[in-house]
């Protein structure tokens, strides 16, 4: 009796490396370009871009219009020799952790008009740039602490899918002055929504979202605002006393649905931009007799007309 014994033999095939960049085109354009200049372009296959860059500084590092699923770890890493980088209009899900370590930008860092859903902590942190542009995502969630540590000065997120502020965003970003939250779902402000560690009269965008509430205590920890806009909502009333202790320089809480408000704008030597509320005369006329006294200037050009006041 014969056994035959068979072997099978599997040779697996080598794995196939994550490649951030496939036939990706990568133009550098000079700090000031003459009109017959032609950028600096190249098709890159790989997943880390520097060694691919001129080693001469770059004013603008350009990625648009490629498909990019996802930015792995070390894709943009140890970049510093521009001072924009766009990865604009390219199909971006998902920025894993590390994907731009050791990054320092003179002005700014654009992944606008992609289809990213979430911000994980180690995706920004250390990051030295002014200007973060995260606009015309898909952004639903964002990390606790998620961009501690960056020299950020200006961030946009509006244009996304965020429900809710985290108090904690920017609590180490002590240099932030602007941020912009416009055309996101937000439906509450929570108590101490912006803990940065330094605050510099910042201007805080929060129009055409759905708040219907903003916390006693949202700017609590707040001495200035050089504007807050909470036009465009869904606003029936806010709270007392809701901007004790905080000079605002510019209030919008245009195009809600506020019928009176007692002490509830800012102050004097603010500008109050109330319009396209349904205000009850009576209410408007008293706020309008506290102008410049409790209140500063009150502009509601439509409601008055209306009240005859």
């Amino acid at each position: 009796m014969f056994v035959t014994l068979v072997i099978l033999c599997v040779f697996a095939s080598p794995a196939v490396s994550q490649l951030t960049f496939r036939n990706v085109m990568v133009t550098c354009d000079s700090e000031q370009p003459l009109d017959d200049d032609i950028p600096f372009g190249t098709i890159v296959t790989t997943n880390k871009l520097k060694p691919h860059l001129p080693s001469t500084d770059c004013f603008k590092i350009a990625i648009q219009y490629a498909t990019i699923h996802t930015l792995y770890q070390d894709a943009l890493s140890d970049i510093t020799n521009a001072n924009y980088l766009f990865l604009e209009n390219d199909n971006i899900e998902e920025i894993e952790p590390g994907a731009f370590k050791n990054v320092k930008l003179k002005e700014a860092l654009s992944l606008q008009s992609n289809n990213i859903k979430e911000i994980r902590r180690g995706v920004f942190n250390d990051v030295q740039v002014p200007v973060l542009i995260l606009s015309y995502n898909l952004i639903a969630y964002i990390d606790y602490h998620a961009f501690d540590n960056m020299t950020l000065k200006s961030i946009h997120l509006d244009h996304n899918k965020l429900p809710r502020i985290n108090p904690f965003w920017f609590r180490h970003t002590p240099k932030l002055i602007k941020l912009n939250f416009q055309h996101n779902l937000i439906e509450q402000v929570p108590e101490f929504a912006f803990q940065m560690e330094k605050l510099n009269a910042p201007r805080i965008d929060l129009s055409h979202n759905q708040i219907r509430e903003v916390s006693g205590d949202a700017f609590a920890n707040t001495k200035r605002l050089d504007f807050l806009s909470l036009a465009f909502n869904r606003l029936e009333s806010l709270e007392r006393n809701w901007l004790k202790g905080v000079k605002v320089n510019v209030l919008d809480i245009s195009h809600n649905r506020l019928r009176c408000l007692r002490d509830e704008l800012a102050g004097p030597f603010s500008t109050n931009f109330i319009d396209k509320n349904p205000w009850s005369c009576g209410c408007l006329q008293d706020m309008k007799s506290k102008e410049s006294t409790v209140f500063g200037s009150i502009v509601a050009d439509e409601a008055f007309r209306r009240c005859n006041i």
